[in-house]
């Protein structure tokens, strides 16, 4: 049977419909990610070691897993990653480009909505004030 490693505990309703048939070892807690003492130990016999946001796969990291075939990346780049490395011991290395693109629109649409309407002004007011004045709606958001 195949092992694959996640260097963080997410919550496996994110990924148990790929995984079926494959052992799969992440971190006990929620949310954390392995030490780096971990990591070597976990990674020792895995076939796929995912690593998520800028958790290091480096040389002596990749050098634990005598077994690798793959190394993924959830995220768009590679920064964390040993590419030239990992290609040079025959390991496959995948990332995801497209995991940011809906969430980086969002927030670049909410960003421009923001500005546009003078939402952090208006929050910041009602906070301190908790009241809408008339002024406040009616000076504009260049005032």
């Amino acid at each position: 049977m195949k092992k694959i490693v996640f260097s963080h505990n997410i919550p496996k309703e994110y990924y148990q419909d790929y995984t079926r048939g494959l052992s799969v070892v992440t971190p006990e807690k929620p949310m954390e990610s392995f030490s780096r003492g971990e990591a070597v130990n976990a990674i020792k016999d895995a076939d796929i070691f995912i690593c998520i946001g800028d958790y290091i796969c480096d040389r002596a990291l990749i050098d634990q897993g005598s077994h690798l075939e793959i190394i993924g990346n959830m995220g768009s780049g590679y920064d964390n990653v040993d590419v030239a490395y990992a290609k040079e011991k025959g390991i496959r290395v995948l990332n995801a480009p497209r995991s940011v693109v809906d969430s980086t629109a969002e927030m670049t649409v909410g960003l421009m909505m923001s500005a546009c309407r003078g939402i952090v002004r208006y929050d910041r007011e009602l906070r301190r004030d908790r009241l809408c004045t008339r002024q406040l709606f009616f000076t504009g958001i260049w005032s």
